[in-house]
């Protein structure tokens, strides 16, 4: 069974002044309220930092989710802000990021943002070389996707098991911003086109100006997950579930997903 963990961020409005999103879980009397779902054999806290962690988180205070038992279903801890949501827009930002610790190496995962309390589709972002020990930062882009009043974050792990006793999973420092701060997500993209997108198995790709004679594809990471030469047809059937950058040899580049 795959496992998903859906840490949901539940935003309620009693304010219509609206700024950045911030969630760090450093403060002395936090306005939002931690809680679990899903199963009563997990829990959710904020805890410490935990001890020996490397990577680039140094906030004091982080969350805390820790399977107690195997169970063979999603779960989720939530957060119930107190103080309102934000609007999703060009002015106070449209992407969010976060730093996590996952003790599954590989994985997705899923953003499943709320725009006046409507579900909308994932944003989908993969995640490789995680550790127990080491935090790493995501970042989900919205700007073709979603604006609005945002009033429900939820975040799903894919990461191909089974809820096992003992895993600990940690996420802090949840983050609005109105640019990229990932590296792949700086490129300017010059659209070519790709079909079908979303795609499962395999992703054609056409340039009306130039002969394209090599396509590389990279993760959210900025990592090269595949390269191809002299054809136009791709086969991304091996790749894992969630957003890609495509950039041909002449420098051009375009967004798919994979399902």
């Amino acid at each position: 069974m795959i496992k998903k963990l859906l840490f949901t961020v539940a935003l309620f409005v009693t304010t219509m002044s609206f700024g950045q999103l911030t969630i760090d879980f450093e403060e002395t009397a936090p306005v939002y309220t931690i809680g679990h779902q899903g199963a009563a054999n997990t829990s959710a806290t904020i805890e410490s930092n935990p001890s020996g962690t490397t990577g680039n988180d140094t906030g004091a205070n982080v969350l805390k989710y820790t399977i107690n038992s195997n169970i063979g279903f999603w779960a989720y801890p939530f957060i119930d802000l107190k103080t309102g949501g934000t609007q999703v827009n060009t002015t106070l930002g449209k992407f969010f990021n976060l730093k996590f610790i996952s003790p599954i190496e590989n994985g997705s995962i899923y953003f499943y943002p709320w725009i006046s309390g409507k579900k909308q589709p994932a944003i989908i972002a993969n995640f490789t070389g995680a550790s127990a020990t080491t935090w790493q930062t995501i970042e989900f882009d919205c700007t073709s996707s979603i604006e609005g009043y945002l009033s429900r974050m939820d975040f799903e792990f894919h990461t191909g098991t089974e809820l096992i006793a003992g895993d600990v999973y940690y996420i802090d420092d949840i983050a609005q911003t109105t640019a990229s701060t990932l590296g792949v997500k700086n490129y300017e993209l010059l659209k070519i086109g790709i079909y079908p997108n979303p795609t499962t198995n395999t992703l054609t790709i056409q340039d009306k100006d130039q002969e394209i004679k090599s396509v590389r594809i990279f993760d959210v990471t900025g990592k090269q997950v595949l390269k191809v030469e002299n054809k136009t047809t791709v086969d991304v059937s091996t790749l894992t579930k969630g957003v890609y950058l495509i950039k041909t040899d002449n420098g051009k580049l375009a967004k798919f997903i994979k399902e």
